[in-house]
């Protein structure tokens, strides 16, 4: 959903900046331990999420998206707040990252991962 109001960011959308709230929902292999955050996704230019929306999020009645360790299985559809960076774009690409890591006790790195999809025009 673009052009979410935001109070605690108000003075970015004066400025023509906008938010953006994107609704995530996954499904772990199970082959991966960790968790996966907000900060796992970002749009072009590095914008990564703002957890501070979470409490807007909820306030407008959506689910916001927490930490959620992988090894918990599925996550239900959940929301992430994001404020862009520079002028206003009529499609942003969004970037989930696995970050490269080792598998502790064992000789085996498991590769980075990404993901990209495109946010549409509103």
């Amino acid at each position: 959903m673009r052009d979410m109001p935001s109070e605690s960011f108000s003075y970015d959308v004066e400025d023509g900046k906008e938010v953006i709230y994107l609704q995530f929902e996954m499904s772990p292999s199970g082959q991966w331990g960790g968790s996966i955050s907000p900060s796992d996704f970002s749009i072009e230019n590095g914008n990564t999420a703002w957890s501070s929306l979470s409490t807007e999020i909820s306030e407008a009645g959506y689910t916001a998206m927490e930490l959620h360790s992988r090894r918990d299985g599925d996550l239900a559809p959940a929301w992430i707040g994001f404020v862009t960076e520079g002028p206003r774009q009529d499609t942003y690409e969004v970037t989930y990252t696995r970050p490269e890591s080792e598998v502790i006790g064992e000789d085996t790195t498991i590769p980075e991962f990404t993901h990209t999809v495109t946010i549409p025009a509103s």
